[in-house]
């Protein structure tokens, strides 16, 4: 069923927004997420849904990944819990594009995106990686 806040996947138009995990102070979930891409998508005829997903924020000199995980790299940290899985199994239904983030401090890119697209690199909405360098 199709409707005018259903993706389009053909559309080359990408509307949407960034998630970063912090200023909230609490992620609202995916379901949150979802509707916002959606509402976006609503205000822009033949749009398909987009959005910039951070998965790795500066900490110290290093990178904070919001997921499990381990690696010999010092300036390397992980969260307990996945913070990204249940977003990005709900993008992959409604077939919004994903570019996943990582702010790398002095981190090696090569390893940061090793890691990411290890873990996330089989959802078929993940399009590309991002690097914040401000």
């Amino acid at each position: 069923m199709h409707n005018s806040l259903t993706p389009n996947k053909t559309s080359s138009l990408g509307v949407g927004f960034r998630y970063f995990p912090y200023g909230l102070g609490y992620n609202p979930g995916a379901e949150y997420w979802a509707r916002v891409g959606q509402e976006m998508v609503g205000r822009f005829s033949g749009a398909t849904a987009e959005v910039i997903w951070i998965v790795g924020v500066l900490e110290g000199l290093g990178t904070h990944l919001s997921f499990p995980g381990s690696c010999d790299e010092l300036n390397i940290s992980f969260s307990m819990h996945d913070e990204n899985q249940s977003a990005l199994d709900l993008f992959d239904q409604l077939g919004f594009r994903v570019w996943l983030q990582v702010e790398p401090g002095d981190t090696k890119l090569e390893t940061l995106f090793d890691l990411i697209l290890t873990r996330y690199g089989n959802h078929p909405c993940v399009i590309g990686m991002g690097v914040d360098v401000e």
